[in-house]
């Protein structure tokens, strides 16, 4: 998917529903195009928040699995990161698709043996390490596991997107054609806030639930 077909996609689902005049924009605002572009980020984010893991452009936690020797363990996770992961430690039963976070009332539970998540139904939380940087960290292995590793660790990298014309205008964005149209509705949503159509908005949000659940 490029830039540019974000750009054309959102003019034209805006054209289709209330066609959008430039002259109505201030003098202080940004020209249409410049206004979809500064939302273009934003909305890749929250689609990829939404969307089902199949059509997600996931990609490899670099790094090293840290043991804490007690069975539980963590990975510092990049900066780029979206909240959304794919952790599998070899030899547990399933997929940890959803975490919890350190404010979770089952956060504290995972640092007891007998009721942390296990083998059958793991836990992953985002957490942070001493010097403040993003961790993801496992619960739990068997703590005879000395050298724990993990089958899945895949995330989701935010996306940057340049606001240069001469740059963007041939960047590339890693992600599934199928989310065109809910990403070009998410900045349609952004664009009709920025102009104060709030009715705009709200239709377009009402869109974006029906286009994920085709997914």
């Amino acid at each position: 998917m490029k830039v540019t077909d974000i750009i054309v996609k959102t003019l034209e689902v805006l054209g289709e529903v209330n066609p959008v005049d430039e002259s109505d924009l201030t003098n202080n605002s940004l020209p249409l195009e410049g206004l979809i572009i500064s939302y273009i980020e934003k909305s890749l984010e929250d689609i990829f928040l939404q969307a089902p893991i199949h059509v997600l452009p996931w990609s490899e936690i670099p790094g090293d699995i840290i043991p804490y020797e007690d069975g539980s363990g963590y990975i510092i996770l990049p900066d780029d990161y979206i909240r959304r992961f794919i952790i599998r430690m070899h030899g547990w039963h399933r997929d940890v698709t959803r975490v919890i976070t350190e404010d979770d009332t089952l956060y504290s539970l995972q640092k007891n043996i007998v009721t942390r998540g296990g083998m059958e139904r793991p836990i992953c939380a985002l957490a942070s390490n001493d010097e403040g940087k993003s961790i993801l960290e496992y619960y739990s292995l068997p703590i005879f596991y000395r050298a724990p590793k993990a089958d899945k660790k895949l995330y989701i990298k935010r996306v940057s997107i340049s606001t240069n014309k001469d740059e963007y205008k041939n960047q590339n964005i890693d992600c599934s054609d199928n989310l065109l149209v809910p990403i070009a509705m998410r900045c349609a949503y952004y664009v009709s806030i920025s102009l104060g159509n709030t009715a705009l908005a709200k239709y377009f949000e009402e869109e974006i639930a029906k286009q994920i659940l085709l997914l």
